[in-house]
């Protein structure tokens, strides 16, 4: 287990442990108080791992990409702060504990799980320009990635799809997780160029190659983009 996956296991574990000893009827009421000072903490703490999280996997999302999880986190830790009390029947706070503990284990099955990341709380600093310094394997493809992003952005998809060849070409066989997913993306927006391009058939080539390389990878983004792919052949070329 990675430290990051550490890191978001221990509160799970804990929260959902609390949670749990609170469905017993005969708890004093000094547990629940004790309960809301724990876990509302760790409900934030959540919060910021999460978003964290969508940083490091789905850089080019965030922040429009925080609405799921770190939505969930925010909300229950508001609803179990102890300083502004939400009251309600011992029937209701025993359904949102189970409610609680069953959604943090799909939280641990389908994000933490796989995560094989690190918690990325800022952007790292830029690397420097001066003579004698280069970048990395990663900022370098990452630096590619965004002026191809840029040339899409602006309906050039010709030179976007030049610039994407010229970086699968030079980073395609890297073995390094960090460039193997920005190569990832590198073959996906160059389908997607092609299609821009009415070039349907060399497009669905491309989202096959694209399939057969990462539906192994069980990873966000790429669960979703391989989905995507498979949407993308079935429009573009329809079965007869």
């Amino acid at each position: 287990m990675t430290t990051a996956q550490k890191n978001l296991t221990i509160p799970i574990i804990t929260i959902s442990l609390m949670m749990a000893w609170a469905l017993f009827p005969h708890n004093p009421y000094g547990y629940y108080v004790f309960l809301r000072l724990i876990c509302s903490p760790l409900l934030l703490t959540l919060f910021f791992f999460s978003i964290a999280m969508i940083k490091f996997t789905r850089k080019a999302e965030y922040p429009n990409d925080l609405f799921g999880w770190p939505g969930f986190f925010v909300v229950f830790a508001l609803l179990y702060n102890p300083l502004v009390q939400v009251h309600l029947t011992r029937g209701i706070w025993s359904v949102l504990n189970i409610a609680t503990i069953i959604l943090l284990a799909v939280f641990w099955l389908i994000r933490v799980r796989p995560f094989e990341g690190t918690l990325v709380f800022s952007e790292p600093p830029k690397p420097s320009t001066a003579p004698g310094k280069t970048l990395s394997d990663y900022d370098a493809a990452w630096e590619l990635l965004n002026q191809a992003k840029g040339l899409f952005d602006g309906g050039q998809f010709g030179e976007s799809t030049k610039l994407l060849d010229q970086l699968i070409g030079k980073y395609g066989k890297i073995k390094k997780l960090d460039v193997e997913r920005i190569v990832g993306r590198a073959i996906f927006c160059k389908a997607v160029n092609l299609s821009k391009l009415d070039r349907k058939e060399e497009a669905a080539k491309v989202y096959l190659a694209f399939i057969d390389k990462y539906r192994g990878l069980k990873m966000e983004p790429f669960i979703e983009l391989v989905q995507l792919a498979r949407e993308a052949i079935s429009r573009n070329l329809p079965s007869n």
